[in-house]
């Protein structure tokens, strides 16, 4: 996925350090990986070995005079901490209103996204059983990864979740279902009819079988992106998006956490600056006045 499109095409006598650092750089950067984010560098640690013994045997074989990744160190690993660029609520109500103009079910599974704060895995591995039709509620207890379906991510993420949070519409409210429009999901949801309550509720676009998977999904967020005229980002956003969305208008810090999987800790790490500064309603505190002292 990564070293065939950058080298394939190049013959291995003309690739120098220079390239190799090209290459690394490359993948460190923001759309370095297939889901649109940069690689981590425990990642690039773990698999640029591959790429030395590539190499190796050139220089074996004589068609490198030397291995380009020997001697002084390519680069470093460098630790990033990754702060939240949620989308605006503005950009949620294009992709949500792009994705439905591409296809109706994949507007609902995008709006239910952004109105719930899943896990892309949680949300592709969701069963029509595991809803609850008249509230909105899912339970998550499962995710789906390379195309298989596994256990949630940690125990805490084994949770209960609601798909009807209006963080895509310009109110104030946070509470699920406040709004008609956030409620929507829920009859749209309803007219489908599954065969068994194991059937995928966000199945694949090309097979109603089987839930969509990873690669699909990707190839269908560009092209959402690309109508809404949306700034890119991984879709992975709709879930940072949903978190500063409720915390700006007043949600409670363990609700969120709850509703996302996340711990209160992790939020506080990287979700303060959306948290309310003042009490709704707080006037400023006024200054104390002295009484003049009786003489």
């Amino acid at each position: 996925m990564h070293l065939v499109p950058f080298f394939g095409e190049r013959p291995v006598n003309t690739v120098t350090r220079s390239d190799v650092q090209d290459f690394i750089a490359s993948r460190r950067a923001v759309g370095g990986s297939v889901r649109g984010k940069a690689i981590a560098d425990s990642t690039l640690k773990m698999n640029l070995p591959g790429l030395r013994l590539i190499f190796d045997y050139a220089v074996e074989k004589g068609w490198l005079a030397s291995n380009p990744m020997r001697g002084v160190r390519l680069w470093r690993p460098m630790p990033r901490v990754e702060e939240p660029d949620p989308f605006t609520r503005k950009e949620l109500a294009a992709i949500v209103a792009a994705s439905e103009s591409i296809s109706a079910p994949l507007g609902v599974m995008l709006q239910c996204w952004a109105q719930s704060g899943m896990r892309s895995g949680e949300i592709r591995g969701l069963q029509h059983g595991d809803w609850t039709p008249d509230t909105g509620e899912v339970t998550i207890r499962r995710t789906r990864s390379h195309q298989r379906t596994g256990p949630p991510k940690t125990l805490q993420s084994a949770r209960p979740a609601m798909l009807t949070h209006p963080v895509c519409e310009p109110v104030s409210a946070w509470q699920p279902s406040a709004t008609a429009a956030s409620r929507s999901v829920l009859e749209r949801l309803s007219r489908v009819r599954p065969l068994d309550d194991h059937a995928p509720l966000f199945p694949s676009l090309a097979d109603p079988t089987q839930p969509m998977e990873e690669r699909q999904l990707h190839r269908l967020w560009r092209r959402v992106l690309l109508r809404a005229k949306v700034r890119a980002r991984p879709p992975e956003t709709l879930r940072r998006s949903f978190v500063s969305g409720m915390l700006s208008r007043g949600a409670p810090l363990l609700l969120v956490a709850r509703q996302t999987g996340h711990s209160p800790v992790v939020l506080l790490k990287h979700y303060a600056r959306w948290l309310p500064q003042e009490q709704p309603g707080a006037t400023p505190a006024q200054p104390v006045r002295r009484r003049p002292s009786a003489k």
